[in-house]
């Protein structure tokens, strides 16, 4: 849906995917039928250390998972965490505990469903509104001082202080 929904904006919007998948070869597929081969990245899989340095220069971080897959609506992705470290605002399908970290932090746009025209006019909303996006950038660098592996360990060690 990502994909599709870079045929509805400006040239001047460039999206890098990274990863793998089920889904690659398809994405790849129709980057070339829709003629987006300069418009859209396909990076392999990176260390945790390159998928920083790319995550650091971005200006969107994006987790559209799906309602309908159960997997996906209970989960909470770890690259939330990873956006939110960088100073990164995300535009996400609000699941619940996605939706629950950006409507806590204002971090972010939760949309209610992944269709392309959907994910346009979040991505056009985002990036046209300077200030909602420097308040997203501010409140992610909050969020990200609470919630950081520091004070995690902590709750985590209390978990299983019992059983050792």
């Amino acid at each position: 849906e990502l994909l599709e929904a870079m045929k509805y904006l400006s040239e001047d919007y460039l999206l890098v995917l990274i990863g793998s998948g089920t889904q690659w070869a398809e994405i790849a597929q129709k980057r070339t039928v829709w003629h987006l081969q300069e418009r859209v990245a396909m990076i392999d899989k990176l260390t945790p250390a390159k998928l920083r340095q790319y995550t650091a220069i971005a200006d969107i971080g994006f987790s559209l998972d799906s309602f309908e897959d159960l997997n996906c609506l209970y989960n909470l992705p770890n690259k939330i965490f990873d956006y939110i470290q960088a100073g990164l605002p995300i535009i996400a399908t609000g699941i619940p505990e996605v939706k629950y970290i950006i409507d806590r932090y204002q971090c972010g746009i939760c949309i209610d469903d992944n269709k392309p025209a959907t994910i346009v006019n979040a991505i056009k909303k985002m990036m046209e509104d300077k200030q909602a996006y420097s308040h997203f950038q501010i409140n992610c660098q909050v969020a990200a001082k609470e919630l950081s592996w520091e004070n995690e360990s902590v709750k985590l060690i209390e978990i299983y202080k019992p059983y050792l």
